[in-house]
């Protein structure tokens, strides 16, 4: 059957359009860090190829209890709480890219950020456990927490959709993150249960600092550090590309939390300013605020 009668004209262009550029190939520029949004590639089949791109996707738990029909108010209130504070938070530990996907928020940090990605990460896990549970419970009375996965591998990254062309309508553009990292951390955070964080074993590999590894003692068993970390067998769930992932319960310590994350991002101080010189949201801010 010609396509000619399947296809409406306009449409029929597009479809044509999009054949010459599959057929034209592609064309892929290693890069060492994340690109600033205004140099990733908009124009023709051109994309950066980035490694070991850190994603930690942070997922809304229990959204399915809002309704935007029968509590619309209360509903635009608690998404604005945990998405806007999530995005804050990620922007504010130096990611270099934070999106929002459904009910749940994804930053991307370079590759030699991992304790940095943590911090991030714990943060948000702290936040959810100790502001945004006990809000919404006592304001809703629903049961909202947050589930938390990390990866990092190789990403290949363009911005696509519609050029603009007149007017406000550069929404029609987006940048896709193609590869494992973005779906990985978001089925880790899907695998995890309320208030746990879920990271695969390549990015579990990378913590080199005890302060990550191990808690400060406090608890039942004082003056003890143990292990934060339980290795979770998830070699039979076919969608991971891992067989290994390592499973945080606890959030920062309410006595020695925030010397933990000073002490963690000191060790990657340098790496974070090289990768963000140029922007003034550096992950110390959060420091002189706190």
């Amino acid at each position: 059957m010609s396509q000619e009668n399947q296809f409406l004209p306009s449409i029929l262009s597009i479809v044509n359009n999009a054949e010459k550029i599959f057929k034209d190939g592609a064309s892929v520029q290693e890069v060492n860090r994340i690109p600033q949004p205004q140099r990733i590639p908009q124009r023709g089949n051109h994309w950066k190829k980035v490694k070991n791109i850190i994603s930690v996707f942070v997922d809304m738990k229990g959204s399915t209890k809002l309704s935007a029909v029968k509590h619309d108010k209360s509903t635009a209130e608690i998404y604005q709480f945990f998405t806007d504070t999530m995005v804050r938070i990620a922007r504010t530990f130096g990611s270099s890219y934070v999106d929002i996907k459904g009910d749940g928020v994804f930053a991307l940090f370079n590759g030699d950020l991992p304790h940095t990605a943590l911090c991030a990460a714990v943060s948000c896990k702290t936040f959810a456990t100790e502001n945004f549970h006990k809000k919404t419970k006592s304001k809703r009375a629903v049961d909202l927490e947050c589930h938390i996965g990390i990866d990092c591998k190789t990403v290949l990254v363009k911005r696509v959709g519609m050029e603009p062309r007149g007017g406000d309508d550069s929404h029609l553009r987006n940048e896709v993150w193609a590869g494992r990292p973005v779906n990985m951390s978001a089925k880790l955070a899907g695998y995890a249960g309320s208030g746990e964080l879920l990271a695969s074993d390549r990015f579990y590999n990378q913590l080199t600092e005890s302060k990550a590894i191990y808690s400060c003692g406090c608890g039942p068993q004082e003056g003890e550090p143990e292990v934060l970390w339980e290795e979770t067998d998830v070699s039979g769930d076919d969608k991971f590309d891992f067989e290994k992932a390592f499973l945080l319960r606890s959030q920062w310590c309410s006595v020695h939390g925030k010397e933990y994350c000073k002490a963690l991002l000191d060790t990657e101080k340098d790496a974070r300013q090289e990768a963000f010189k140029s922007d003034i949201h550096m992950a110390e801010s959060l420091l002189v605020r706190t």
